[in-house]
């Protein structure tokens, strides 16, 4: 008997983006072990688990996926509401930066010069590049995601970030606050 993989449970079930690049994931790659999934979302959200339920009988795979590592409420949830919050302003139509504010450059360590111009997805691994590709998609469908992401900032030091993006006009305006994760389990 084959397996088929039939969903994915992701959580926090606020993060559209999130659940679209596990979508993208399984379409790509439908056989994938939730092993090997987790292993591909800890680029993106270094917490992440994937877990199988297991039912006896059942034919179709169902996966819970846990972006944080574990479920949990929100402590802060409107963040992005704070004035201090670092911010960067993305073009919808080329993805491009262009505007930031200081407490950005502070959380990535650069100056105004290495974001200003640059594309969304040259801010991530390039084995993000589709996951960070899924969620600028998800931002101009939806109007809004909240999601995290692993930036790389001065020197290739990588930095885990919440963000909240949303499209306002012909722009999108993302808030991002460094993400202060519990550590990654060993499987």
């Amino acid at each position: 008997m084959t397996l088929v993989r039939a969903r994915a449970l992701c959580f926090p079930s606020y993060d559209d983006g999130f659940a679209r690049v596990v979508e993208a994931i399984l379409a790509q790659d439908p056989g994938i072990s939730p092993s090997d999934l987790q292993t591909r979302l800890r680029r993106l959200a270094p917490s992440a688990i994937v877990r199988a339920r297991e039912l006896s009988g059942e034919q179709d795979e169902t996966l819970f996926v846990f972006r944080d590592g574990r479920w949990g409420r929100e402590a802060d949830p409107a963040w992005w509401t704070d004035p201090r919050v670092a911010r960067v302003t993305v073009s919808s139509e080329t993805g491009a930066a262009t505007a930031t504010n200081d407490a950005f450059l502070r959380l990535i360590g650069v100056r105004e010069e290495g974001v200003i111009g640059r594309v969304y997805h040259e801010f991530v691994l390039p084995q993000a590049r589709v996951a960070a590709d899924v969620l600028y998609q998800t931002t101009l469908e939806t109007g809004l995601v909240h999601s995290i992401a692993k930036v790389i900032g001065s020197g290739g030091r990588a930095v885990t970030i919440e963000f909240r993006a949303e499209t306002q006009g012909g722009q999108i305006e993302v808030m991002v606050r460094e993400a202060f994760l519990a550590e990654s389990p060993s499987n």
